[in-house]
């Protein structure tokens, strides 16, 4: 072998470990950043579903409350919505 040939796969073997090593580490970065960004935005997810279950039950509760009440005055049960406390 010659000393041309030897430094050549030299210098290739070290490229090659170089390029190795670091598409394993953009590799490893790549994918924390990814999983990162996919569990935040899961969580934003989640919490902005939360936010608007909780918005349309608390109308949903104010309008069975209103059908109770009013139930109740057809019914003869009571006489006057503000029996009840209902707002004037």
């Amino acid at each position: 072998m010659s000393l041309t040939q030897t430094t050549s796969d030299a210098l290739a073997s070290k490229t090659a470990n170089v390029a190795t090593y670091g598409g394993s580490a953009g590799a490893i970065f790549g994918g924390i950043n990814a999983n990162w960004v996919a569990a935040i935005g899961g969580i934003v997810i989640g919490l902005a579903g939360l936010l608007v279950t909780i918005y349309y039950r608390r109308r949903q509760d104010k309008r069975l409350e209103a059908e109770h009440k009013l139930r109740m005055v057809l019914r003869g049960d009571i006489h006057d919505l503000r029996d009840m406390g209902a707002d004037e």
